[in-house]
């Protein structure tokens, strides 16, 4: 198993997060803290948000905030105010202790001894939980999940983005602008994705019988660990999947994913150190091969948009503001629509660099057109799942012509193919 240096990531959080000192009873402006609580992101990441300097800064489907106050600062104040309070709730403080990162590995370790004699049983379980959540039928995509306890391949994904990668050939002005719109909006679905994936490892909740079964200290262990390490990304700059920047504090490779499209039809293959971050890989693998539909048809413009957008530093700033961008997602769906959210997200996936970024805008914005929209959508998705289960009905029954039962858009194995 690869070293992770918790004393060093402690003794940065100590020697760098201003909870204590004067600068912590300041509120910076565009973050809003808590007053009644001492909790402090980290300075540097408040400076990059305040900037608009990281990597999501400026993208086109962030909207306007109507002030000073950036919409990344938004998200970001809500998400650590909400993660600062599931730390609490899980490790039963009344504040946030740096020292309390120390016991990540000594949890970490407990998860895995417990896990270690149950491998097969948990693999199959994170597979079946996510296969249920994302509706994916066995026969369409194959996903494999396997439990490790050595260390994690980094390999194939790139640290920084290429800086001169392959320009496609292109004619106009115009058209350079819908690249980089392309670049843009790859980027936002990135971060959708990673968010869905953070919100996605607290799912160990739905199975907690199956949990206590193995051994009723899971749950909290679960809770603990990746509350703390959720929280840990807005203390240390270069918390990140690879030990960005260089610096190997932050180099804890829990897990990873990737699409195997070689076969008869994809897989989703995932491996990680515990549970709750296989949920994770999983879910990203899935969300990831519904997204695939959304680059460019050129093959050259879409290598240079995963050029440009796909690497491992900007993943930090992706699970830093994804879950709350996941999260406006989600609150936008009506109650009735929340089980075809995943054919939403393939359908906005689809949409044309420009559509998607005025769409996501509205969304995220909060307005009624935004809701009007997704209720649009929602309800051409239902009408085209009514209209072919409809068809596939007369079929069973001996009724329809065969050559003409071709439904678009919605059939669940198009979405896999």
């Amino acid at each position: 198993m690869s070293k992770i240096n918790i004393k060093k990531i402690t003794h940065q959080i100590l020697k760098e997060t201003h909870y204590v000192d004067s600068e912590a009873k300041r509120l910076v402006e565009g973050i809003e803290y808590d007053p009644q609580h001492p909790e402090r992101m980290h300075p540097h990441i408040e400076k990059e948000l305040r900037d608009d300097s990281h990597h999501l800064g400026g993208n086109k489907s962030l909207p306007r905030t109507g002030t000073e106050q950036h919409y990344s600062e938004k998200l970001a104040s809500k998400r650590f105010k909400d993660l600062v309070a599931k730390v609490k709730r899980y490790w039963g403080v009344e504040v946030v202790n740096p020292r309390m990162a120390m016991e990540v590995m000594q949890l970490l370790r407990q998860a895995m001894m417990i896990e270690k004699d149950h491998t097969e049983a948990l693999e199959q379980l994170a597979i079946d939980l996510v296969r249920e959540e994302f509706d994916i039928p066995e026969d369409q995509v194959d996903m494999e999940a396997k439990l490790v306890q050595g260390q994690i391949s980094g390999e194939g994904m790139q640290q920084k983005p290429k800086e001169n990668p392959e320009m496609p050939e292109l004619e106009s002005e115009e058209d350079y602008d819908r690249l980089n719109s392309e670049v843009q909006k790859r980027r936002m679905l990135n971060a959708i994705m990673q968010g869905a994936a953070k919100k996605g490892h607290y799912m160990f909740h739905m199975v907690e019988d199956e949990l206590s079964n193995i051994d009723p200290r899971l749950i909290g262990i679960y809770g603990k660990l990746m509350s703390m390490t959720d929280l840990t990304y807005w203390m240390i700059p270069s918390m990140a999947g690879g030990g960005g920047d260089g610096d190997d504090s932050g180099g804890m490779k829990g897990g990873r994913e990737y699409l195997d499209l070689s076969g008869d039809k994809p897989k989703i293959v995932a491996e990680a150190w515990i549970f709750p971050v296989l949920l994770n890989e999983l879910i990203k693998g899935s969300m990831e091969l519904l997204a695939a539909h959304g680059l460019p048809e050129d093959e050259r413009e879409a290598q240079y948009v995963i050029d440009k957008a796909d690497f491992l530093e900007s993943e930090v700033w992706d699970m830093r503001l994804g879950p709350g961008i996941w999260e406006k997602f989600i609150d936008a769906i009506d109650g009735d629509a929340y089980e075809i959210k995943h054919f939403l997200y393939y359908e906005i996936a689809q949409m044309p660099a420009g559509e998607f970024h005025e769409f996501m805008k509205e969304l995220l914005s909060g307005s009624n057109k935004g809701k009007q929209m997704l209720t649009d959508l929602a309800n051409d998705i239902q009408k085209d799942i009514k209209d072919r289960e409809s068809k596939q009905a007369m079929s069973d029954y001996g009724f329809g012509d065969d050559e003409d039962d071709d439904i678009d858009d919605i059939d669940i194995s198009d979405l896999f193919a």
